[in-house]
């Protein structure tokens, strides 16, 4: 788990273009992507002197994810007064990276405003 999370932490410099094949894979279920999510926050290679946050840490658990064979959605929102940005994993299940200063406040939710690859919605008649 640690060497997947360590490559795609890598190589974690994609775009939406990138990410979009990964709709056709199963779903992650929760032990998965809490495993993956944990093995992720816990890389940090010491031959990169960058910035390592919210946005590399959760485009790396979407691709570990995908090395995997299942899907996760990489979110991109905000929330407002003051205005803050973050980045997190969205499954069916709920959402990894969310936690700390960043934890859900009802009072100010975060708002996802892209989230690759698309999220499906239910079509009419669906639950």
């Amino acid at each position: 788990m640690r060497w997947l999370a360590r490559t795609w932490l890598a190589l974690s410099d994609a775009d939406d273009r990138a990410l979009a094949p990964l709709r056709v894979l199963p779903a992650a279920s929760p032990a998965l992507a809490g495993a993956v999510s944990a093995a992720v926050l816990q890389i940090h290679p010491a031959w990169y002197r960058g910035r390592i946050a919210c946005m590399e840490m959760s485009l790396a658990t979407v691709l570990a994810l995908a090395l995997c064979g299942r899907r996760a959605h990489w979110v991109l929102g905000a929330r407002q007064l003051p205005a803050e940005a973050h980045a997190w994993v969205w499954t069916e299940n709920g959402a990894f990276g969310l936690s700390g200063r960043d934890r859900p406040d009802p009072r100010r939710p975060w708002v996802g405003t892209l989230a690759t690859p698309p999220v499906p919605h239910p079509r009419k008649g669906e639950p």
